[in-house]
């Protein structure tokens, strides 16, 4: 299964005329195994539409890019929204990270592909549009 945007491979760069895949890249800190990451991807099943990123020693899943849920310490947590309080208001709730505010956890959701993948879907349909970036002369301009 392909990957959805996750972590590219590293090239080694020692190779003669053709670069050779290697591992993909991982940073030691992290909690969550890219295994894990590959596993809810799968089962969230959007295609390119969902993408993660690694955040803050963890991982962001966004879906048409909207920040839906945090991958941490292999559990799986749902961006607070009103598609978890109609959809699932029964999981149960913890803080991703230290110092954060509760979010519900979908790890119970994993094996019903059909179930999750429309409760993201819907958590991203209610998430608010991601800010343009600013270029280089937005910037400037602004100053």
């Amino acid at each position: 299964m392909a990957r959805q945007g996750c972590i590219q491979p590293v090239l080694d760069s020692r190779a003669d005329s053709h670069r050779v895949p290697q591992a993909p890249e991982r940073v030691d800190s992290m909690a969550s195994s890219i295994e894990f990451v590959d596993y809810v991807t799968g089962q969230i099943a959007l295609g390119g539409r969902l993408t993660c990123r690694p955040l803050f020693g963890e991982y962001a899943l966004y879906v048409d890019g909207k920040v839906v849920a945090f991958v941490c310490d292999n559990s799986l947590f749902v961006k607070p929204s009103a598609a978890v309080t109609r959809l699932a208001p029964d999981l149960p709730q913890r803080p991703p990270y230290p110092g954060a505010k509760n979010y519900p956890v979908a790890d119970e959701w994993l094996d019903d592909s059909d179930a999750l993948r429309k409760l993201i879907v819907e958590t991203a349909r209610l998430m608010p549009a991601p800010k343009p970036k600013k270029t280089a002369r937005t910037r400037r301009s602004q100053h």
